[in-house]
């Protein structure tokens, strides 16, 4: 898992997916609900502030170290090389 900007996450599955999803209210969120379970209407409202997640990519197995500045760029070392790739959907989760 790592960080986005303004409430994205991104984390690479164990298989190489890229997954993204957003706290839609990352600046005023909800407090955790203390009790996680379904029928819970903390939990409810808690679950709704979650984007995602969406499977954006794949093919990041070997991934040494990750890293985003934000708006959807997002760098990344595999076999000692830094790649760099641009997620255009970053803020809304779209797959490109």
């Amino acid at each position: 898992m790592f960080a986005g900007g303004k409430g994205v996450l991104y984390g690479i599955g164990y298989d190489g997916r890229l997954y993204w999803m957003k706290h839609i209210l990352y600046l005023s969120p909800v407090p955790d609900p203390g009790i996680i379970l379904p029928g819970n209407p903390k939990y409810a409202l808690w679950q709704k502030q979650w984007m995602g997640p969406v499977e954006i990519g794949s093919g990041m197995t070997g991934v040494t170290q990750i890293f985003s500045p934000g708006e959807g760029h997002i760098y990344y070392v595999r076999d000692d090389v830094l790649v760099w790739r641009q997620h255009t959907g970053w803020e809304n989760g779209t797959n490109k």
